[in-house]
């Protein structure tokens, strides 16, 4: 049996359940796209919804906007997650980011950003 066989493909407002419809017709409308992950979640309305709610709950921490996608950011390029990080710098814009491993080993990584 192939590993990938039973993985979640991202969906559309078109194919996605009827529950997840209108949450991905808000986010299309918020973001101008829906992003894979959240297409992803659309498999299931409650998974979707639950990510939507940690999300919310993320936005109201005392970090700064620019802060949380900092920290979005890092994680992203630490996990080599390029289309995150790639949204990450699109959703702010301004930002730069380079990274540098934090030793010699290769592991871990040093990230810089400038404006």
């Amino acid at each position: 049996m192939n590993p990938t066989t039973n993985l979640l493909q991202p969906l559309t407002i078109a194919n996605a359940p009827a529950g997840s419809k209108p949450i991905m017709e808000d986010i299309q409308k918020g973001f101008g796209f829906i992003p894979n992950l959240m297409a992803t979640f659309a498999n299931s309305p409650e998974m979707l919804k639950g990510y939507l709610a940690l999300d919310a709950e993320w936005d109201r921490t005392s970090f700064t906007p620019q802060e949380r996608n900092f920290a979005l950011l890092a994680a992203s390029l630490e996990n080599e997650c390029g289309y995150s990080g790639a949204c990450a710098v699109a959703v702010d814009g301004r930002w730069q980011a380079t990274r540098k491993p934090r030793d010699r080993s290769g592991r871990g990584h040093h990230l810089e950003i400038g404006e």
